[in-house]
């Protein structure tokens, strides 16, 4: 089941070339992350901002086998957290190619890149499984609450559910710190 919480008022699929772009650093048998749209909420009319929830991430994932422990059989903290890595990455590419972090709005997709991989930490993570879901096919939501600019940094406040077709259920909050480039 695909259906987000509520319903959006406006959805895109994330372009494939920035899709596949963006999860070129995973290995092929570690890129869990399928598919994803872009959902916009909230008055059609105003001015779409990511920072607040009303623009979320809504992925499919399927994890086909572990890649470092035998299959436990259920999704785990360590997929959670591969997963969470993959959707945020997309995500947070789409919103600042599209302008949609207004306190990023200088941040463009070749900075963005050039920044993924050493320069977007996260600062705090915290998970919580509501019930045993399987890794096989499942669904996320990613949104930024929050965002809060430094002199070296943005801290962006991350929030990410996971669900399966049955009721399997997760969810978390990761605090990420995206440094800005010093010269």
């Amino acid at each position: 089941m695909n259906t987000p919480a509520r319903t959006p008022t406006k959805s895109v699929e994330v372009p494939d070339d920035l899709f596949q772009s963006i999860l070129t650093p995973y290995r092929k048998e570690c890129t869990y992350l399928k598919k994803m749209w872009i959902d916009f909420y909230g008055d059609p009319g105003a001015e779409p901002s990511a920072v607040g929830g009303d623009i979320v991430g809504r992925s499919q994932f399927s994890i086909p086998g572990s890649f470092y422990i035998n299959d436990t059989g259920h999704f785990n903290a360590v997929e959670f957290n591969l997963c969470y890595n993959q959707v945020a990455y997309v995500y947070l590419a789409y919103c600042c190619d599209q302008k949609l972090i207004p306190p990023m709005s200088s941040v463009d997709l070749a900075y963005y890149k050039k920044q993924q991989l050493g320069g977007i930490l996260i600062a705090r993570f915290s998970s919580s499984f509501h019930s045993q879901m399987a890794a096989a096919s499942f669904w996320g939501e990613v949104s930024l609450p929050k965002t809060v600019e430094k002199k070296r940094h943005w801290l962006l406040d991350t929030h990410i559910r996971y669900w399966d077709e049955g009721e399997g259920r997760s969810e978390g909050d990761v605090l990420l710190a995206f440094l800005k480039e010093t010269t």
